[in-house]
């Protein structure tokens, strides 16, 4: 694939997307995590948004995202 050089700096990375973890028999760990994202953003949403507004949607969307990415990681990891 590449020159033997590189060969050595070659990483492969596993796939931690959530539509992985759909085609590793994970559909209902996938419907969790993204029910449970839907309802903690919007919970955050409408605490945030009225005191912070713009900001506040921002930061609540940022967080519940990053839940849902670290969630999706420990799926994979327990799929693997």
């Amino acid at each position: 694939m590449w020159a033997k050089r590189y060969a050595r700096q070659y990483v492969p990375v596993p796939d931690t997307q959530v539509g992985g973890l759909q085609y590793r028999g994970r559909a209902g760990a996938v419907l969790a995590i993204s029910a449970a994202t839907l309802l903690a953003d919007s919970a955050l949403n409408l605490m945030l948004i009225p005191r912070y507004g713009m900001e506040g949607a921002a930061g609540g969307t940022a967080l519940t995202l990053t839940a849902a990415a670290a969630a999706v990681i420990a799926v994979h990891r327990r799929a693997s």
